[in-house]
């Protein structure tokens, strides 16, 4: 994990801590407790901060993996987030976040590579290196050229037998 993503992680925090409240839940054995609990829209708060966008989902990720925070509810339109803020760790892990192990890409795992291959060219309508739209059509072309010589054939044997 960079330094850099840490300081996003911290930045992030902090804003939420900033405009948290008290608030009393129940917790998993139905006591009530007090915890710092920030309530509203996400969004916001993090387009004011300046921070890249592709940094969002890795940053609250890595804050809930290292138990900073708590998600309580997740937002929509018209739904506040609800996120129970727990604390900064006092020590990053190494192997979470940005360029940790939970970035996993697409292509790690060549079964995965050639699936994703496997898609595009059916999409595109290519299977087993065919152009399958392209052979249709050639195909078409064909039975209709076909049938239009079967056809001169069956008019000209009909008049020959009249004649």
């Amino acid at each position: 994990m960079t330094t850099t993503f840490i300081t996003h992680c911290e930045t992030v925090y902090r804003a939420l801590e900033e405009r948290a409240t008290i608030q009393v839940l129940k917790d998993g054995d139905d006591v009530e407790k007090q915890y710092l609990t920030f309530v509203g829209a996400v969004t916001p708060i993090y387009q004011s901060l300046s921070i890249s966008q592709s940094y969002y989902g890795p940053i609250f990720q890595t804050l809930e993996d290292v138990g900073a925070i708590l998600k309580m509810q997740q937002g929509a339109r018209g739904v506040d987030t609800i996120i129970v803020l727990r604390g900064l760790p006092e020590v990053w892990p190494e192997d979470l976040g940005w360029k940790g192990s939970r970035s996993n890409p697409l292509t790690s795992d060549s079964r995965y590579a050639r699936l994703l291959i496997e898609v595009q060219e059916i999409a595109e309508g290519n299977i087993g290196g065919i152009n399958v739209p392209l052979a249709l059509m050639e195909l078409e072309q064909r039975i209709a050229a076909l049938e239009g010589k079967a056809s001169r054939t069956s008019t000209s044997t009909t008049r020959k037998g009249a004649e």
